[in-house]
């Protein structure tokens, strides 16, 4: 209860308090800048850098992949992979779709959190803005990495 009074908290804060620019997100907690150029391979329509706070040697990227349903931001690092879908049934937390993997399972298996990836599968049970998306993510996905990996985010 107290982590979901915390990421509320942050969230407010966010919101705001942060400076936006086009999708530019900059909080005291991390930093989401617009990438330019998205490498050949990829059939992501956008794309942005994660950082957290201090933490710049390990950043993130995330991936915006359209679908029939809805939009997916795919959050890649070396070492795990996880996709946060948004349709009209809401926005949440799930396992990436084979064709956009690039993280071996075996290895994302043994960083994520199970339990917390089944609790983040509704983040909002409504669809959210591009902005609420990026802010949701970089707030929760701290959650899903098991304890013994949380130095992967530090």
């Amino acid at each position: 209860m107290k982590n979901n009074v915390f990421v509320m908290a942050l969230l407010c804060l966010f919101f705001f308090t942060s400076a936006v620019k086009a999708t530019e997100l900059t909080t005291e907690v991390f930093k989401i800048t617009p990438i330019e150029k998205l490498s050949d391979e990829s059939t992501a329509t956008k794309a942005w850098a994660l950082n957290y706070t201090g933490k710049e040697d390990h950043g993130f990227v995330i991936e915006l992949h359209p679908t029939k349903k809805g939009l997916e931001y795919v959050v890649y690092s070396e070492y795990f992979e996880v996709s946060y879908a948004c349709c009209k049934k809401g926005f949440g937390a799930k396992k990436v779709k084979a064709e956009w993997s690039k993280v071996a399972a075996s290895l994302t298996d043994k960083v994520l959190d199970e339990g917390q990836l089944m609790r983040q599968q509704i983040l909002s049970p409504d669809q959210v803005s591009e902005k609420e998306a990026l802010g949701l993510i970089a707030s929760y996905l701290p959650e899903l990495v098991k304890m013994e990996y949380k130095h992967l985010l530090n």
